[in-house]
């Protein structure tokens, strides 16, 4: 929330190396919390019950489609992400950028203090049935 983008003047940002390095760890980073989501890795499990493919890991080609479906299917999801990013990085300048960090932050913090709030003992049932949810 509170990052600040490099300035267009910026030495470190022009030089090639750190832009190749910069790009890998971005890479990597959003892989690796992609890979190890739990709530996406519990979703796939929803996604698969309810599809009844539960028993499709017996045989190797249906899993082989499978694992190749869903890999096609991140793979057309993060490049329709990261080519929406870069049509739109030219529109962000160093204030817009910033406002987008803090809007996000503070979307981000709204949901830890809605998980935090939901750890309060209380009847919440009761509650969404007062209200008639």
């Amino acid at each position: 929330m509170r990052h600040r983008p490099r300035a267009v003047g910026d030495p470190v940002a022009a030089d090639v190396e750190h832009r190749v390095s910069t790009h890998f760890h971005y890479a990597s980073s959003t892989f690796f919390i992609t890979v190890f989501n739990p709530l996406t890795v519990m979703a796939f499990g929803a996604a698969f019950a309810g599809r009844n493919l539960a028993g499709v890991g017996a045989s190797l080609p249906d899993a082989t489609l499978l694992v190749a479906a869903v890999f096609c299917g991140a793979l057309a999801w993060w490049t329709i992400l990261c080519a929406a990013a870069v049509a739109l990085r030219a529109r962000f300048t160093g204030a817009g950028l910033l406002w987008l960090n803090r809007g996000s932050g503070a979307i981000i913090m709204g949901f830890g203090l809605a998980a935090l709030i939901s750890l309060i003992p209380l009847p919440w049932k009761q509650f969404a049935g007062a209200i008639g949810l």
